[in-house]
């Protein structure tokens, strides 16, 4: 496994692609600049841990079919990107809220809200995205989604809630 601090992708016409199933932790910002794209790997998974806005994306972003899992327990901006599987719950108690950006968030797969334990709030209304799950969607016990009044939510396949759903 890999743990950094920050992790940056930078420079022009560069891609940077993830090899090997071991799991990429980045305690605070992972950043892809313009000018680079990075393709995170098949069968890997991401760990961003960081609050605030611990992915910075302003270049290119290609999930393959990883797990990105925003782990922080305080607030964060979740980056709307697509995804192969997005995992939204935070690693210790703290009971954070996510609030997911503006634009257009799509998982490719699975987007699991919470774990079952710690407790966590992810709320769509406050930006408004469009968010399309290409799979199944999981709430967990421990966990809260709030949708967008403006937004869509399209999700094409299952719908698992053991939590809270508000639709606004």
């Amino acid at each position: 496994d890999w743990v950094f601090n920050n992790l940056t992708f930078s420079g022009t016409a560069a891609t940077t692609t993830k090899t090997g199933s071991s799991t990429i932790t980045v305690s605070r910002t992972l950043t892809v600049f313009t000018g680079h794209h990075l393709i995170a790997g098949v069968a890997t998974q991401w760990d961003i841990n960081g609050s605030s806005s611990p992915f910075v994306l302003s270049g290119t972003f290609d999930a393959e079919r990883s797990t990105f899992r925003y782990r922080s327990t305080s607030s964060t901006s979740i980056t709307p990107a697509t995804y192969w599987k997005l995992w939204l719950a935070p690693s210790a108690a703290g009971s954070p809220t996510y609030t997911l950006g503006s634009g257009a968030l799509a998982t490719l797969n699975t987007l699991s809200i919470g774990d079952g334990t710690n407790p966590v709030t992810v709320n769509a209304n406050t930006n408004d995205p469009n968010i399309t799950v290409n799979r199944n969607v999981n709430v967990s016990s421990s966990a809260t989604l709030v949708a967008s009044d403006v937004g869509t939510f399209s999700v094409f396949g299952d719908w698992d809630n053991d939590g809270v759903f508000t639709s606004s």
